[in-house]
């Protein structure tokens, strides 16, 4: 036997999306608001370039190398998604990812986000692709 459509249960489940992103929206806002981590994110990553880099044990100013420069590359994928007044689900369904692909990207303890999941949000963004591919680079150490 079918199930019979339900237009007030679709409904509601669309009225809880609307709200789940409104509050995605006010946590990132508050999260971007927040003076220390606006400062901390503010000077550019740099690389370390020794040629011996690669031979040595990474030490404490590598490892924060990595994690601003993966916090920076999410503050601008977040900041130019509220820029553009879109919710986590819009920019999902503009970059033709998912919507757990698109959330991952923006939360501050997920994975690197993957060149082509950067590459779409970038160009969805309207955002340097090269330049979030290298603070990309940067955040894989």
């Amino acid at each position: 036997m079918a199930a019979a459509w339900d237009p007030e249960g679709e409904a509601s489940i669309t009225k809880w999306l609307r709200y789940r992103d409104e509050a995605d929206d006010a946590l990132a806002h508050r999260r971007l608001a927040q003076p220390a981590i606006a400062e901390r994110l503010s000077a550019p990553p740099s690389r370390v370039t020794s040629k011996n880099a690669s031979s040595r044990a990474p030490t404490a100013h590598d490892e924060e190398l990595v994690l601003r420069a993966l916090a920076e590359l999410r503050n601008r994928l977040e900041v130019a998604r509220i820029d553009a007044g879109l919710s986590r689900t819009q920019l999902a369904r503009r970059a033709g990812l998912s919507r757990t692909t698109v959330y991952q990207a923006l939360i501050h303890d997920g994975p690197v986000p993957s060149g082509q999941t950067l590459g779409a949000l970038g160009r969805a963004l309207k955002l340097s692709v090269p330049e979030l591919l290298r603070l990309r680079g940067v955040a894989l150490g």
